[in-house]
């Protein structure tokens, strides 16, 4: 019997994407809001904070514009930047002594995978803990065979 479709897929696509949409913000390629913290101004890409931020896709959906732009009065212009490459490649290396005003900005702004650590400290984190709603996790061995799936 002939397969009624084939399945066409891409092993990099993931990090490929998200490797070009960085690229895309550094080289200010196609930046659609700019971010004021201060006097100093954050460009980004508002589908990737929108789909990061709970915050920012609420402002983004009730004011549309071609180009918006968000003032955060008293954030701080590093630790907005530093959230802002977490939105943009899922992990960041944060110092400790910036931890806790990363971490309250990020639940401040509905940031996925930062807000999930509402009322952890750092010095838990430090300790190795995970965030209240952490998944267990994956105890398969890393050679499993993944189960088949009907298409």
């Amino acid at each position: 019997m002939a397969a009624s479709s084939f399945r066409v897929s891409w092993n990099r696509f993931p990090s490929h994407m998200l490797s070009a949409l960085d690229n895309l913000r550094l080289d200010e390629d196609f930046v659609d809001v700019s971010i004021y913290c201060g006097r100093r101004l954050i460009k980004a890409h508002r589908n990737v904070l929108s789909a990061s931020s709970a915050y920012f896709k609420e402002i983004f959906k009730s004011n549309p514009s071609s180009h918006p732009v968000v003032i955060l009065c008293e954030v701080d212009y590093m630790s907005m930047r530093t959230l802002v490459d977490f939105m943009y490649h899922g992990e960041i290396e944060v110092p400790p002594a910036m931890l806790d005003e990363l971490l309250r900005l990020g639940e401040m702004l509905q940031v996925q995978g930062i807000s999930s650590y509402k009322g952890v400290t750092s010095d838990e984190l430090l300790g190795g803990a995970a965030p209240p709603d952490a998944e267990p996790p994956d105890t398969e061995p890393p050679d499993a065979e993944p189960p088949l799936a009907p298409e």
